[in-house]
Formats: structure tokens, C-alpha cells, sequence
């Protein structure tokens, strides 16, 4: 994709129409050299295994309040629907 066209204004000079051409084509490479690193892009392989490992770990504290293993995350929980109720 050209981001700059050519000039072609016939009452230009042409030895200036070549200098603005020049830097267009300059301009033109550059934005195909930065597209081409954007699309080449991954995405971050470290964020996804810390999001994964979040999960994971979130997922075993659900399965020992499930087991009732947990007994400093139930506590916090029986302290949080006490509070709700108006009991403490």
C-alpha cells in the first residue's frame, strides 16, 4: 500500500520531482518495513503462561474450598456473608 504517490505536476521542475519522488518511495519502503513487523507480531507468549498460571492457581484454591481444605479462604468467605446478614 503507497502511503505517498508520486508527483507529476507538470509545472514542476524536474529535478525537484525526482527529490519528492525519492522521498516518497523512502517513506513508502519504510511503511512496508513497519507493517510487516506489525503483522509479524506474536502475541506475548509470557503474558499468556501468566494469565495461564492465574487460572491454574485459581482453579486449585476453587477445588480446595470445594473439598473444604482451604480453611483461611472459607473463613474469609463464612466473615464476608456474616457481614451481608447483618450478624456481625
Amino acid at each position: 500500500m503507497a502511503v505517498f504517490e508520486e508527483e507529476s505536476q507538470l509545472f514542476q521542475g524536474s529535478a525537484y520531482r525526482d527529490h519528492l519522488n525519492k522521498n516518497w518511495e523512502a517513506g513508502n519502503k519504510k511503511f512496508a518495513e513497519l507493517e510487516k513487523k506489525i503483522e509479524g507480531q506474536k502475541p506475548q507468549e509470557s503474558a499468556d503462561a501468566a494469565s495461564q498460571e492465574s487460572v491454574s492457581e485459581l482453579n486449585k484454591k476453587i477445588n480446595r474450598i470445594i473439598l473444604g481444605v482451604d480453611h483461611e479462604t472459607i473463613k474469609m468467605v463464612v466473615f464476608e456473608i456474616l457481614k451481608d446478614e447483618g450478624v456481625i
